[in-house]
């Protein structure tokens, strides 16, 4: 079983790499890649829209309850508004995550899901959408 503080260095890494990735995404931006590719626009704006859903798994797994945040649509316009929407999602998940501990990880998030393995999620996701805008 994976620690909270590894988990968190796995976050801190697919941050790390989706942010690189949002920095050369200036060109290209709007660009539909071949077949049903998301644009880096989508990529970016689905990705730190779910930031926050998983923000929302953690404060559920500390707090022991249902968390929701109220979010409008992301519309972002290029890579830069991007990468300030970024920092904010970031810095609200990163609050969010610091307060899990190895007790909550064991706990249920969702139906066949231990918080550990929602925790996982987040680094992994954060890196796999770095390598789609990467590779558009």
């Amino acid at each position: 079983m994976a620690t909270p503080d590894e988990l968190r260095e796995q976050i801190a890494e697919g941050r790390a790499a989706f942010r690189a990735a949002l920095e050369g995404a200036a060109d290209g931006w709007e660009d539909r890649p071949e077949g049903d590719e998301w644009t880096r626009r989508e990529t970016a704006e689905h990705t730190i829209s779910v930031d926050y859903a998983f923000a929302n798994w953690a404060v559920s797994l500390s707090a022991g309850e249902e968390a929701s945040i109220e979010r409008d649509e992301l519309s972002l316009a290029s890579a830069a508004e991007a990468l300030e929407a970024f920092a904010a999602s970031s810095a609200h998940s990163d609050a969010a995550w610091a307060n899990v501990t190895a007790e909550h990880l064991e706990q249920e998030l969702r139906p066949g899901m231990s918080g550990e393995r929602g925790m996982s999620l987040v680094g992994s996701h954060l890196h796999d959408h770095a390598n789609q805008i990467s590779a558009n």
